[in-house]
């Protein structure tokens, strides 16, 4: 799922901080590690942008250090 929390930023009371710093990724554990109130996460549905279809994320690809000669 997709939020766009900009409007929330100077209110949120942890600081923008940690919302701008995480950005374009997944936070999901993130969110859950805070105790959030249920009004919070009903007022999520304000901030909601769109559902992301996983197969549609490329993996990441482990890189190996070429060898010099």
């Amino acid at each position: 799922q997709v939020y766009d929390v900009t409007k929330f930023l100077e209110d949120n009371p942890g600081g923008n901080e940690i919302l701008l710093s995480t950005g374009g990724k997944d936070t999901i554990d993130n969110f859950e590690d805070v105790s959030h109130s249920s009004s919070v996460r009903a007022m999520m549905d304000e901030y909601y942008v769109v559902e992301i279809d996983s197969s549609t994320i490329p993996t990441k690809q482990k890189s190996t250090p070429s060898k010099q000669p």
